[in-house]
């Protein structure tokens, strides 16, 4: 008598059994009974009774049970942690994997096994709790797995520059990531102090070095750099580029050195001269001793083959070309130094779209784009100049 379709049969005496189809013949390997995946063991066409790493009739690998069923989410093997995907039951590698009704989810490696503490994904530094090997969902202060210190944001990834915690700032290096203990530091267009004694950043008014400097409640100092800054900052999707109009974004439009003109006179620089006035601003030769009146220094003049010895600092100001009109340029160095250094200029990047003259970009990039012009530094004389 034929039994019915995928019948699971267990002999008397044996704890486990055989699947037969309808057509009697008896079942090994991963087979689906009553809607769950099983393994058959395909020398003895029993249930497998222990927890194996099997391979499939297909080649494929799967995780089974004790109870015989392909397992599927965080697995315990031999020491290690595993993921296997809830829905193909195969194993996870190199990705990231979100369990069904969880928020946060796992970091498998290139052999399988599910990663903890700092790791590297996408780009970016993360952190996996070591107790769950789920990505961390809140701000912490955590140790890693090399025994150093780290801040962690809500998203899980490792945080840089200044971070509030426990009602203090703090500082953590955008290099190495690790908590600043004193001095200066620069980041994402501002500049910060860090106090030796208690590792916090100061905020208020505070005598460093003998000089008094004032600090906003963010930690961020108050200076001339940032103020002609945050002149481009505040104008970013404002203003369109020509060289017919104001030339200093008084209606709405700027080009090069007229706006580069007002954001220094706008942080407190000596008024320009009656005819660079007239005319909306110096141009970019002009401009050069009123660079000099007003505390910067040229510091280096090249060309394209001696580009590669000029390491951009925060604050400098850099013209580009010997030429007026739309042939030069002049920017700021606005946030970072060296090859991650980024330039804040009014410019025709976007060939004269509206409302898109103020640019950031990285200044390596921007100096290829632009033919790698001749070049001259303007760098200030106190970069903490008030």
């Amino acid at each position: 008598q034929l039994l019915k379709e995928n019948t699971y049969r267990v002999e008397k005496g044996q704890k486990v059994g055989y699947l037969v189809n309808s057509n009697g013949n008896v079942l090994s390997g991963v087979q689906k009974w009553m809607g769950t995946y099983y393994y058959f063991d395909p020398s003895t066409y029993l249930l497998l009774d222990h927890q194996d790493y099997v391979k499939s009739q297909w080649g494929d690998y799967y995780m089974v049970g004790s109870n015989g069923a392909l397992m599927t989410g965080l697995v315990s093997w031999q020491g290690s942690k595993y993921y296997f995907n809830q829905s193909s039951y195969l194993l996870a590698k190199n990705t990231f994997s979100v369990p069904n009704g969880q928020k946060v989810g796992y970091l498998s490696g290139s052999d399988g096994k599910v990663l903890s503490g700092v790791q590297k994904w996408m780009g970016t530094y993360y952190y996996f709790d070591p107790s769950t090997n789920l990505l961390l969902d809140h701000q912490d202060y955590v140790k890693s797995q090399w025994g150093y210190y780290y801040m962690v944001g809500s998203n899980g990834a490792l945080v840089t520059g200044p971070v509030r915690w426990q009602g203090s700032l703090y500082y953590f290096d955008p290099s190495s990531y690790l908590l600043k203990t004193s001095g200066w530091a620069e980041h994402n267009h501002y500049v910060y102090y860090v106090n030796s004694g208690d590792q916090k950043l100061v905020t208020g008014t505070q005598t460093i070095g003998g000089v008094r400097y004032t600090f906003d409640s963010n930690g961020a100092l108050y200076s001339f750099t940032r103020r002609t800054i945050e002149w481009f900052l505040n104008r970013e999707g404002k203003l369109t580029y020509s060289m017919l109009g104001s030339r200093n974004g008084t209606d709405g439009t700027a080009d090069f050195s007229g706006a580069m003109t007002q954001a220094l006179r706008s942080a407190g620089a000596s008024a320009p001269v009656a005819s660079a006035q007239r005319w909306g601003g110096y141009n970019t030769i002009s401009i050069r001793p009123w660079l000099i009146q007003n505390g910067y220094s040229n510091v280096f003049n090249g060309t394209s083959s001696t580009a590669s010895s000029y390491s951009p600092q925060y604050g400098d100001i850099v013209i580009w070309d010997d030429a007026t009109g739309g042939d030069g340029h002049i920017l700021i160095i606005a946030d970072g130094s060296g090859s991650g250094a980024t330039a804040l200029s009014v410019c025709y990047y976007t060939e004269g779209e509206e409302g898109t003259a103020v640019q950031e970009l990285n200044y390596n990039y921007y100096y290829n784009y632009a033919e790698s012009p001749s070049f001259h530094v303007y760098r200030p004389n106190n970069w903490l100049r008030a």
